[in-house]
């Protein structure tokens, strides 16, 4: 078995891409394997998942996505912004607007360029059918007690809850002891962390206890949320990730839907065999990204 690839990361989170316009779909009893193989880091390619764009008959293509682990998944936003890269740079799309077809449903994705694409995360709400409004006057915080000292966080939900700190400073040592999630209203929140550097600039990071967040993207956009509903920020700003990378953020006045935009770059590209479990790897790396 032989096919190209495209190796891909966005906010050092990286994914392969494989093009099955011109490779066919592996059969799903052989998909999990194949999965494994590609994303060890020391025999194979190495990566977070595999990605896999076919033809679709009413959308800009289909959309699968696999885990390294070898389990289909809902793509999380990271991998719909990789995706939307390749897609717009390979023309199969030839429009600003590029649909794909995924497990959960249509995703819509918008070209603002050659290599941004925004993603509509949706409206946020701090808890159901409460929805958070920049500029009003009620309180977003919301009291927590961890590690024997209280702190405050805003609850922020999107397709999961979120419970955003705001610090001047976080040390190392602080990090390592704020759990990976608090329970608030009886729903467990994960944690995420910001500082704020201007009025149009967060810090964005996680705790270290987590190993694995399920969207970076998502959780992105609820630490700017709140640094927005607590007036600090305008609804416009640049949230750099302390692990590498920045989101754009905005959170439309009319539409009440936050808006992240992500530059997914190219690692390289290559050629990817295996036979009688002897795979190599051929590949062209690609300059140095911005």
């Amino acid at each position: 078995m032989e096919f190209g690839f495209y190796k891909l990361f966005i906010a050092n989170h990286d994914y392969i891409l494989i093009n099955a316009f011109n490779n066919e779909m592996p059969e799903e009893q052989h998909a999990a394997p194949l999965v494994h193989r590609l994303c060890n880091r020391h025999e194979g390619i190495g990566g977070m998942g595999v990605i896999f764009i076919s033809p679709s008959n009413e959308q800009s293509a289909s959309l699968y996505y696999y885990s390294a682990d070898g389990n289909e998944q809902t793509p999380p936003i990271e991998v719909l912004m990789c995706a939307a890269r390749y897609a717009f740079d390979f023309g199969l799309v030839q429009q600003e607007e590029l649909i794909f077809d995924t497990t959960r449903g249509s995703e819509r994705l918008h070209c603002i360029d050659s290599s941004h694409f925004s993603y509509r995360v949706g409206i946020p709400f701090s808890k159901p059918e409460s929805q958070i409004v920049p500029g009003s006057s009620i309180d977003f915080q919301v009291g927590l007690q961890t590690q024997g000292r209280s702190i405050q966080s805003t609850p922020v939900l999107f397709s999961r809850p979120y419970a955003a700190i705001y610090s001047s400073n976080f040390s190392t040592q602080e990090n390592d002891k704020i759990p990976h999630s608090v329970p608030i209203a009886g729903q467990a929140h994960t944690l995420v962390l910001y500082q704020v550097r201007s009025s149009e600039e967060i810090l964005f990071s996680v705790p270290e206890s987590i190993t694995v967040l399920p969207d970076i993207v998502e959780a992105a956009a609820a630490a700017g949320v709140a640094a927005v509903a607590n007036g600090f920020c305008d609804r416009d700003l640049i949230i750099q990730l302390s692990s590498g990378g920045r989101f754009f953020f905005e959170w439309n006045e009319r539409s009440k839907s936050v808006y992240l935009a992500g530059t997914p770059h190219y690692a390289f590209s290559g050629t990817y065999s295996s036979d009688d479990d002897q795979q190599f790897i051929d590949g062209e790396e690609y300059g140095p990204s911005i």
